[in-house]
């Protein structure tokens, strides 16, 4: 047999074998650049939530200002304006201009950096859009401010564009205050070419810039009527190869190949595994810089709401020179704002505490139908002003947890205080609990209230979120019971079951494992 005859069918074995690791390589090469730009694609889209997050929370701070209301909407002082809020260093630094527009869309005043003319509004300003903006942001709950974001160009660079009206959260010292007539501020940042070099340089991106291109892999900018004013496009950096091994990879054919094909792959897999998780860790980062924020935020306002609620009850109950009977009604509705504003703040910070960790249970062995009986003392004067049949089954011999028993009275008096806020006069509130077979204790709190939707069912333990059914934007509330509730029943190891149905009722179930029981 010849030479011929053996070595061709190994040659042309091993020539197809190389043309499959090659075409191979070179399709999985391929999807790992369509990966790593759509990694890109996140890694940008995130940056510029977070840019718009902080721009809005930074306008909040001062639409829901007293003093800005005053002196901007009544008095029309933009000295004022100016002095107390243009000159603050973190706005200098972080946005491009601000502005202040009446409610009739006329933009009285604006203020850029430098007073670079670059950067100033035109006029009419947002298009001939501002009707559509302010219809957006008026039918949202009139006692908060709310921030509206979008984009456009400005003088042909692409804008984040944020509004919001300057609302009193307590307007009752102002009766001329109309709701539907709040005028708004503005804040705007331009995404400058010293801008989208340093969002470059921190995801390792190159050639970012701005288009009119469609092409769907860009990244769309949208204006105020939601269509796209152009995009973001980029390439993701060209990543170093190795000499040697492209040297091995045409010298020792099919072994060689498969090992550097090998180690090409898993070197790609690595870098876009440690990509995700530096996206992962700045997501992170920033989430922990929100908590700390909040936390640190929540302390400033709880240290000056005690002396407000402490000496507005020492006014009250002193024996000498009493107060008239306006005095006295004053000092009451002092009170009451101040200990509903502490409880959102307690809220807010119980729960940046326990995001960032930081929430320690103090433990004791407890008695379930004692602590249920004591959480329905708190809400029998709701249930009373409603006329609400409250029913209660506990078994006979009472069962005992191990638990914190501040927090589980704060999860189930939430639990309670929804269920008696969200039922109409007359309704049935029932609360009951019980050991199943596998030793778990089951709370259910039951109510004939209405009911949440289906859609609504997936988000309503979500922070800060609340049904916006127009049947309970009625309610006040922070967004934050549910939340928190799951968030204390998951530090006892549980968990939390709502099961609901629209206008007939919710049921909400905790479920504390055996090993929380004591027998």
């Amino acid at each position: 047999m010849s030479f011929s005859r053996i070595f061709n069918p190994i040659a042309i074995t091993i020539s197809i074998a190389l043309a499959g690791i090659v075409i191979s390589l070179g399709i999985t090469e391929r999807a790992i650049e369509e990966s790593g730009h759509e990694i890109s694609r996140h890694s940008l889209s995130r940056h510029l939530e977070n840019l718009q997050d902080f721009q809005e929370l930074l306008l909040l701070d001062y639409t829901e200002w007293g003093s800005a209301f005053e002196h901007m909407s009544q008095q029309r002082d933009m000295d004022w304006f100016y002095d107390h809020i243009g000159t603050a260093d973190v706005i200098n630094t972080t946005i491009h201009g601000m502005g202040f527009m009446s409610n009739s869309g006329e933009l009285i005043v604006q203020f850029v950096r430098d007073n670079n003319p670059d950067y100033k509004l035109s006029s009419p300003a947002f298009n001939g859009h501002f009707s559509h903006i302010r219809n957006e942001i008026l039918k949202q709950d009139a006692s908060k401010p709310f921030p509206y974001s979008f984009y456009q160009t400005i003088n042909g660079i692409p804008a984040l564009v944020t509004l919001s009206p300057l609302t009193l959260v307590e307007p009752g010292e102002h009766p001329d205050y109309v709701a539907e007539k709040r005028d708004f501020m503005i804040f705007w940042r331009l995404l400058t070419p010293e801008f989208k070099q340093d969002v470059s340089r921190s995801l390792k991106l190159k050639q970012l810039t701005f288009t009119p291109d469609d092409n769907p892999e860009n990244l769309p900018l949208k204006n105020s009527m939601g269509e796209n004013i152009g995009a973001l496009s980029w390439q993701r950096m060209a990543e170093k190869k190795n000499p040697l091994a492209l040297s091995l990879y045409t010298s020792f054919a099919m072994f060689a190949l498969l090992l550097i094909g090998g180690y090409m792959s898993y070197r790609r897999v690595v870098e876009l595994l440690n990509e995700m998780n530096d996206a992962k860790s700045k997501a992170e980062h920033g989430h922990k810089i929100k908590s700390d924020f909040l936390a640190t935020m929540s302390h400033e306002l709880r240290t000056p709401l005690n002396a407000i609620i402490g000496f507005s009850d020492i006014l009250t109950t002193r024996k000498e020179d009493p107060l008239s009977p306006q005095q006295s009604e004053y000092l009451e509705h002092i009170q009451t704002s101040g200990a509903h504003l502490l409880t959102i703040v307690n809220e807010i910070l119980d729960l940046s505490k326990i995001e960032a960790g930081r929430y320690d249970l103090r433990e004791e062995e407890l008695d379930v139908t004692r602590l249920l009986k004591k959480c329905l003392v708190f809400v029998q004067k709701n249930a009373q002003d409603k006329k609400l049949d409250v029913t209660t089954r506990f078994p006979e011999v009472a069962q005992e947890i191990r638990g914190d028993e501040k927090v589980l009275k704060q999860l189930i008096l939430n639990l309670l205080s929804n269920a008696m806020k969200f039922t109409p006069e007359k309704g049935t509130v029932a609360i009951h609990y019980r050991v199943t077979k596998n030793q778990e204790l089951h709370i259910t709190i039951k109510d004939t209230g209405i009911g949440i939707s289906p859609e609504k069912l997936e988000i309503i333990t979500e922070p800060y979120l609340q049904d916006q059914d127009h049947k309970t934007r009625s309610h006040e509330g922070t967004g934050l019971g549910l939340a928190i509730s799951k968030a204390f029943i998951e530090l006892h190891q549980g968990q939390m079951i709502i099961e609901s149905e629209l206008n007939k009722g919710t049921t909400v179930t905790l479920i504390f494992p055996p090993e929380r029981l004591i027998d």
